[in-house]
């Protein structure tokens, strides 16, 4: 992780990543399910989505009630971000209000500068357009694993939209 921000999948190594889905599989009970831990009742996340989306939103947002956090759901259209607010002045704004992290989705890569210039704040790519999901990846890599010995030595098609 750069800094402690999930932005792009290039950042970890095999043995990293193999230990992210280890970790992340104790979560899922055995009718496939997930648990409800409260582990994280102290922390506010916040889904800052620029750019439609309906399954890595929800997603996100039910694992973080899964753990505990409070969820605000940002919404672009209805922010201050129609009167001229930057993007980086709203970062800079959940920051203040006490946001730990900041799920982001954009069509634009803009969420390593916006990393760099808000510390206060952690960061997840939820999706820069068409040049990096990381999430997206390792749970990709997650349902392999499930269905394969190994990750050596596969081919893989990935289809979608």
């Amino acid at each position: 992780m750069q800094n402690n921000n999930l932005i792009d999948i290039s950042a970890f190594d095999k043995k990293s990543i193999l230990e992210l889905i280890s970790f992340a599989e104790n979560f899922i009970l055995p009718d496939g399910s997930f648990k409800n831990e409260d582990l994280f009742q102290d922390k506010t996340i916040a889904n800052v989505f620029f750019e439609p989306s309906t399954r890595t939103k929800i997603s996100f947002e039910i694992a973080a009630m899964n753990l505990g956090c409070n969820v605000i759901n940002f919404n672009a259209t209805t922010s201050s971000l129609s009167k001229g607010e930057t993007i980086n002045e709203t970062i800079d704004a959940l920051g203040l209000m006490g946001v730990d992290l900041c799920i982001l989705r954009s069509k634009d890569p803009l969420i390593e500068e916006l990393s760099l210039k808000n510390e206060s704040i952690r960061f997840i790519n939820g999706g820069e357009g068409i040049s990096s999901h990381p999430s997206q990846t390792l749970i990709d890599l997650m349902t392999i694993i499930q269905h394969k010995d190994s990750l050596n030595n596969l081919k893989i098609v990935i289809v979608g939209d």
